[in-house]
């Protein structure tokens, strides 16, 4: 249970969270006049009361037994503090993929061009630069929309504050607001081999229960994403003869006929917790071409959509699951 305070211009709105300190006392004292209290989250005042909208308090400390009793395969953990094989897209920056060939293009017109007619050379360039500028504009969009974006090659990653069960970096977005799509972060499947396993032994998203990873969010940001697994009927990258069933290219009058990927929807809040999604439980979204089934031995990418709305939001440990026991059983070696 939450009361809100209606307060003075400049504190648009003052959180009190029932069973804190802080919310036992005066609206006097919460506004300042006290020393720091603790509520029954383990939250300090600083971190309980809100004083102005965009301030993100953080998270209490992540509760590490909530991975007890399970296996995973990471995809990625971001302990090197960035992610080579991670892309991102949104709305904004997706256009730059069009000025980009239309850079391109005008690049190759140029290269193309005979030296000895100055006039072309010269109306050439000019296209070729204006096609430069566009580009670049479009960057400068794409990065004020999002941080960090596809244009920081590797992906970076942030450190987390105070760290997470023994985990230093993790993926941290900011982005929006958008009014279409949003924005995607992605993970190509299959995962890389160790190099001391065999193709026969390589781990298979088949061969699990679900997705798995972990997450939190500003508590005033948009907060739940769709988490899908697209296989080769959903993946618009492929062609009907590689195993399409949709179609990459839709507007309004066709939308029936997109790419709809299996998929669940992840809650996420301000303190970091264990997000699971089984796959038993992942449907489509309903948007596009029915696919009878997901395609577990084919998956080809992990998606997360971010749709409209402002984003700010952190996830780690990304990759899939399967428990050791039943919940209730000792874990393989554990106890109860």
């Amino acid at each position: 249970m939450e009361r809100w305070f209606h307060v003075p211009t400049g504190l648009r709105r003052l959180r009190a969270t029932a069973g804190s300190v802080c919310s036992m006392l005066p609206l006097t004292a919460v506004l300042g006049m006290m020393p720091a209290c603790i509520d029954t989250n383990g939250r300090t005042r600083e971190q309980s009361v809100y004083w102005f909208d965009g301030v993100d308090p953080g998270s209490v400390p992540a509760d590490c037994s909530e991975d007890d009793g399970l296996e995973f395969l990471i995809l990625e953990n971001f302990e090197l503090g960035a992610s080579p094989g991670i892309f991102t897209n949104n709305e904004i920056c997706n256009e730059c993929q069009e000025y980009d060939a239309a850079l391109a293009e005008a690049e190759a017109a140029l290269n193309g061009a005979p030296l000895d007619d100055p006039e072309q050379l010269e109306a050439l360039t000019a296209a070729r630069d204006e096609a430069e500028e566009d580009l670049q504009a479009c960057v400068a969009r794409c990065r004020a929309s999002q941080d960090p974006t596809d244009f920081d090659k590797p992906l970076p990653a942030d450190e987390v504050p105070n760290g997470r069960c023994g985990s230093r970096y993790s993926l941290h977005i900011t982005a929006g607001p958008f009014e279409n799509w949003g924005g995607v972060v992605g993970f190509p499947l299959p995962a890389p081999r160790a190099p001391d396993v065999s193709p026969e032994e390589e781990p298979r998203a088949v061969d699990y229960e679900g997705l798995a990873f972990w997450a939190r969010t500003h508590p005033y940001r948009r907060q739940i994403l769709r988490v899908n697994l697209v296989d080769p009927a959903t993946d618009s990258t492929l062609t009907e003869e590689e195993g399409r069933r949709c179609n990459p290219e839709v507007d309004l009058d066709n939308y029936q006929e997109s790419c709809d990927p299996y998929g669940s929807y992840a809650q996420l809040n301000q303190d970091w917790h264990l997000i699971l999604l089984p796959y038993r439980e992942m449907r489509q979204a309903g948007s596009g071409v029915p696919s009878p089934a997901l395609d577990l031995e084919n998956v080809r990418q992990l998606s997360m959509m971010y749709p409209q709305g402002s984003w700010d939001f952190w996830i780690d440990d990304v990759g899939f699951y399967r428990r050791t026991s039943e919940p209730g059983e000792p874990s393989e070696g554990g106890e109860d």
